[in-house]
């Protein structure tokens, strides 16, 4: 049985190191005071391979707001992924991808993530998007590649693994990948000209031998076979099941041997020599590379094999001889039937008293089946807290000989959850070793999107950035509202119109990879033009052209249309000059109508915008602000929207605070009349604000 591994290549970890926790490696930090002290602490204990305290510490830098979160939420992914939490690290790449859009890196990464938990269709597009951003990305080529190969799509592989070695050729894994899959595709001549090549870049490349001696042995090259064997097992202890593969191909040519023997002695006698092929391993060999602090060419590697096929075949003589006694083995073995069920994860050995804490509400979990009996999906029940609940994405894989991988993703409840498997078979059932799950359910996280468009407006991009820096002092407050707080600007050059859609669909990933779920909410300010076109909404992106409205201009019901997939608290406020297109003024009255319109088809979206019909949206450099926003920093800022003085604004707080404060702010310095809007709250008066308690306390005297 000749294992046969595919080299997942690379795991690209980008470290984003700054020079300031250079002077902390020296130090030994018990409890980290700072976020950088937690952070250079997560880095330590990462390139000692202590991934699951790297990750508490990255957490504690993120908790205490460290001012890179791309660079953090980067090392804290790399740290699950290696831990095997590949899930949770699918949820921080996002959250990388959220912070940097470009990160191509984030992108071949989360699909790695997704690769291991067998979501291949979802890793072969982040793959497309990473070498999208980063067309002569060779990793993720060949990443995208092993994809293909799982799936059975072993043409596109190919032509992947060709791309992958064009901008990467002096690397001996791509070779021995593309080996692999001439292999499957039975291009035998090309396979052995690959496993060659990566032989010469690579001398003591023992899995290149190994597959070589595989793909010999099915052309009948028993000679060829036992050399390349024998390299990879010298080279390799792990090889050392081909130690029975070679003893067989030896045993063949005995027989050989013999069968010339006695055709000399009957020279008439036709000679028939048939070569027994070896059962197929079809593994996946993954290649993580670490880029530590200290040396980006630190290596770790670690080999992972999956049996996908067993094409087993017997000689006519083999079943000539073993046939009756195949017979009665088979007869016995269903008698005496038997299963074994070992947990792969959680694994039972690395938890304490056999709990598992879990900070989502989703888990999946796998287990190993051992057993003599051919088994299917049907044959398990889940048993959480002694009732069998729903529980969908049910896999079960053949492994080697006589094993089965069985993963299903279960729903948490709060608290504790006994989970139990059992399986089913020929009137016995075979039961699990019970684990306890315990879900802590977290607060709800905010979202907060703050676009500023540049236009011949002064202050749209300070209105978005003054906006996210008031939220960002949320993640600081005590008796906070959320878990979380994420905010991202998108302001000047960078809010073009296709820049900002993008910007709304990652809340649309980050909903789909679980990162955002019901409970959390989503926060949308943006500051721009505002004009109607066609009986449509727009509004202008900083690359907005006249002509071209469709391409550089963002459609309000895009806006709400992409926000209406999640199904989570969206506000959206929308200070909004109406200037209009092309040098005519908006109809405001026929703008809050296309909002109301769009607003009733959809979900769960409460919407206040910046003024009433026939009103015009003021900023001043008074204020530096437009006057909406302004009136929106002084009401969560200096908490003036507190009326009850519960140290929490709600929405409704905020809207009497804005109806009542911004006409009497634009009265006095524009001797205009400005009223905001809120269109169809569908949320109530949900709380989206904690009041600082300096804040508080200066109210107070």
């Amino acid at each position: 049985m000749t294992v046969r591994s595919i080299v997942t290549q690379p795991l690209t970890i980008v470290v984003l190191f700054c020079f300031y926790a250079l002077s902390l490696q020296a130090q030994t930090v018990e409890n980290c005071n700072s976020s950088r002290d937690c952070y250079q602490q997560g880095l330590d204990h990462y390139e000692k391979k202590n991934y699951r305290l790297a990750i508490r510490y990255f957490t504690l830098a993120i908790n205490k707001a460290y001012p890179n979160p791309e660079e953090v939420h980067t090392h804290r992914a790399n740290a699950k992924y290696q831990a095997g939490n590949y899930a949770n690290a699918v949820a921080d790449y996002t959250n990388v991808i959220f912070f940097n859009a470009k990160n191509a890196s984030a992108y071949n990464n989360r699909g790695l993530a997704k690769a291991n938990m067998e979501r291949f269709e979802s890793a072969i597009e982040d793959y497309d998007r990473a070498i999208f951003l980063e067309p002569n990305y060779s990793s993720a080529y060949n990443n995208r590649a092993n994809a293909y190969r799982s799936i059975g799509h072993y043409s596109n592989a190919l032509k992947d693994y060709n791309a992958a070695i064009r901008h990467s050729p002096k690397d001996p894994l791509l070779y021995n990948n593309r080996g692999v899959v001439n292999d499957d595709l039975g291009n035998y001549q090309a396979a052995l000209s690959d496993y060659g090549k990566a032989i010469e870049l690579k001398g003591d490349y023992a899995e290149a031998y190994n597959n070589r001696a595989h793909t010999h042995h099915k052309l009948g090259n028993l000679r060829a076979a036992i050399q390349d064997y024998d390299e990879a097992i010298n080279l390799d202890g792990a090889y050392h099941h081909s130690l029975r593969i070679r003893g067989e191909i030896q045993t063949q040519l005995e027989q050989v041997k013999d069968f010339e023997k006695e055709h000399r002695k009957q020279p008439k006698q036709k000679v028939v020599v048939v070569s027994k092929p070896v059962n197929r391993y079809q593994g996946i060999v993954k290649k993580a590379v670490s880029n530590s602090p200290k040396s980006k060419k630190a290596k770790s590697r670690f080999n992972v094999s999956y049996l996908n096929t067993n094409d087993k075949k017997k000689t006519a003589k083999d079943k000539y001889n073993n046939n009756t006694t195949s017979k009665k083995r088979s007869k016995k073995r269903a008698k005496n039937a038997d299963a074994e069920l070992i947990w792969m994860y959680p694994n039972p050995d690395e938890l304490i008293d056999n709990i598992y804490t879990s900070s989502e509400p989703f888990i999946e979990i796998k287990l190993k089946i051992i057993g003599d009996e051919k088994i299917i999906k049907e044959d398990f029940d889940v048993y959480v807290n002694n009732s069998s609940p729903k529980f969908n994405e049910v896999r079960l894989h053949k492994g080697r000989k006589n094993s089965y991988t069985f993963t299903a993703r279960l729903q948490l409840e709060a608290g504790d959850n006994t989970v139990d498997i059992r399986l089913s078979k020929s009137g016995k059932t075979f039961q699990s070793e019970a684990l306890t799950i315990n879900y802590e359910a977290l607060k709800p996280s905010l979202y907060v999107l703050a676009v500023g468009t540049k236009t011949n407006l002064r202050y749209t991009s300070k209105d978005a950035y003054d906006f996210a820096e008031t939220y960002d002092t949320q993640n600081n407050v005590s008796n906070a509202l959320f878990n979380r707080v994420r905010t991202k600007t998108v302001i000047g050059e960078t809010a073009t119109a296709s820049n900002i859609v993008g910007e709304l669909e990652q809340f649309k990933i980050m909903y789909e990879t679980e990162n955002i779920n019901a409970n959390d909410m989503i926060i949308v300010h943006l500051s721009s033009h505002g004009f109607v076109h066609r009986d449509r909404f727009y509004l202008q992106g900083s690359d907005y052209e006249a002509g071209k409205i469709r391409s550089t201009a963002v459609d309000y019901g895009d806006v709400v249309g992409i926000l209406d997939e999640i199904p989570c608290k969206k506000l959206l406020l929308i200070d909004a000059c109406h200037s209009g297109a092309a040098g005519k003024k908006a109809d405001s009255q026929q703008i809050l109508y296309e909002i109301k319109k769009l607003n009733k088809t959809k979900r769960g979206i409460t919407t206040i915008v910046s003024s009433n019909e026939n009103e015009f949206s003021y900023e001043d450099k008074s204020w530096e602000n437009g006057a909406f926003t302004e009136g929106i920093l002084e009401a969560l800022q200096r908490g003036l929207a507190d009326i009850n003085n519960d140290k929490i604004i709600t929405i409704n707080e905020l809207y009497r605070y804005l109806n009542l404060r911004v006409p009497k702010l634009v009265d006095y310095y524009k001797s205009k009349s400005q009223t905001p809007q809120m269109i169809d709250n569908e949320l109530g008066n949900v709380a989206i604000y904690v009041v600082p308690s300096q804040t508080a306390k200066l109210m107070q005297d």
